[in-house]
Protein backbone atom coordinates (compact mmCIF):
# COMPACT_ATOMS: atom_id res chain seq x y z
CA UNK A 1 0.00 0.00 0.00
CA UNK A 2 1.85 3.67 -0.99
CA UNK A 3 0.46 6.83 0.42
CA UNK A 4 1.46 10.29 -0.92
CA UNK A 5 3.96 12.06 1.30
CA UNK A 6 2.74 12.71 4.10
CA UNK A 7 2.27 16.37 6.00
CA UNK A 8 0.64 16.68 9.93
CA UNK A 9 -1.61 19.83 8.60
CA UNK A 10 -3.16 17.49 5.64
CA UNK A 11 -3.87 14.29 7.42
CA UNK A 12 -4.95 13.58 11.11
CA UNK A 13 -2.51 12.18 13.45
CA UNK A 14 -4.40 8.76 13.36
CA UNK A 15 -3.76 8.35 9.88
CA UNK A 16 -0.25 9.47 9.63
CA UNK A 17 0.37 7.29 12.16
CA UNK A 18 -1.57 4.49 10.08
CA UNK A 19 0.40 5.00 7.25
CA UNK A 20 3.41 4.70 8.62
CA UNK A 21 2.56 1.59 10.30
CA UNK A 22 1.46 0.29 7.10
CA UNK A 23 3.87 1.55 4.85
CA UNK A 24 6.69 0.89 6.98
CA UNK A 25 6.67 -2.54 8.89
CA UNK A 26 5.62 -5.27 5.48
CA UNK A 27 9.56 -4.63 4.40
CA UNK A 28 11.22 -5.57 8.09
CA UNK A 29 8.60 -7.73 9.36
CA UNK A 30 6.71 -9.47 6.83
CA UNK A 31 3.15 -7.57 8.69
CA UNK A 32 0.31 -8.41 8.17
CA UNK A 33 -2.48 -5.74 9.73
CA UNK A 34 -5.63 -7.40 9.97
CA UNK A 35 -7.62 -4.66 12.32
CA UNK A 36 -8.54 -0.99 13.13
CA UNK A 37 -10.13 -0.04 16.32
CA UNK A 38 -11.64 2.67 17.43
CA UNK A 39 -13.34 3.88 20.19
CA UNK A 40 -13.86 6.90 22.71
CA UNK A 41 -10.56 8.71 20.46
CA UNK A 42 -7.82 6.48 21.08
CA UNK A 43 -7.37 4.00 18.22
CA UNK A 44 -5.86 0.38 17.88
CA UNK A 45 -4.29 -1.21 15.15
CA UNK A 46 -3.66 -5.05 15.21
CA UNK A 47 -0.62 -5.96 13.12
CA UNK A 48 0.36 -9.84 13.45
CA UNK A 49 3.93 -10.37 12.19
CA UNK A 50 6.15 -14.08 11.79
CA UNK A 51 8.74 -12.60 13.47
CA UNK A 52 9.28 -10.29 16.56
CA UNK A 53 12.71 -8.98 16.87
CA UNK A 54 12.64 -5.83 14.83
CA UNK A 55 9.78 -4.44 17.72
CA UNK A 56 12.56 -3.56 20.20
CA UNK A 57 14.54 -0.94 17.48
CA UNK A 58 11.50 0.24 15.41
CA UNK A 59 8.80 0.77 18.22
CA UNK A 60 11.02 3.53 20.34
CA UNK A 61 11.64 5.13 17.10
CA UNK A 62 8.17 4.95 15.51
CA UNK A 63 6.61 6.54 19.48
CA UNK A 64 9.11 9.24 19.49
CA UNK A 65 8.80 10.24 15.78
CA UNK A 66 4.76 10.37 15.73
CA UNK A 67 3.94 10.25 19.36
CA UNK A 68 5.86 12.13 20.95
CA UNK A 69 3.64 14.46 22.79
CA UNK A 70 0.23 12.21 22.82
CA UNK A 71 -1.01 9.46 25.28
CA UNK A 72 -0.34 5.81 24.34
CA UNK A 73 2.21 3.40 23.43
CA UNK A 74 3.41 0.84 20.78
CA UNK A 75 3.17 -2.68 22.56
CA UNK A 76 3.05 -6.15 21.44
CA UNK A 77 2.07 -9.27 22.62
CA UNK A 78 2.40 -12.73 21.33
CA UNK A 79 -0.72 -14.39 20.00
CA UNK A 80 0.26 -17.21 17.58
CA UNK A 81 -3.14 -18.09 17.21
CA UNK A 82 -4.34 -14.85 16.21
CA UNK A 83 -7.17 -14.73 18.88
CA UNK A 84 -8.07 -11.29 19.01
CA UNK A 85 -8.50 -10.74 15.34
CA UNK A 86 -11.10 -14.17 15.33
CA UNK A 87 -12.85 -12.48 18.27
CA UNK A 88 -13.72 -9.34 16.42
CA UNK A 89 -14.18 -11.22 12.92
CA UNK A 90 -16.22 -14.40 14.07
CA UNK A 91 -20.01 -14.33 13.45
Amino acid sequence: MTHPPLEFADLSLFEVMEAALFDELPPIADTHPVLVLTTNGMREWIVYAKVHEWLPSWAPRFQERLMKDQPGKVDANIEPSWQTFLDWTSA
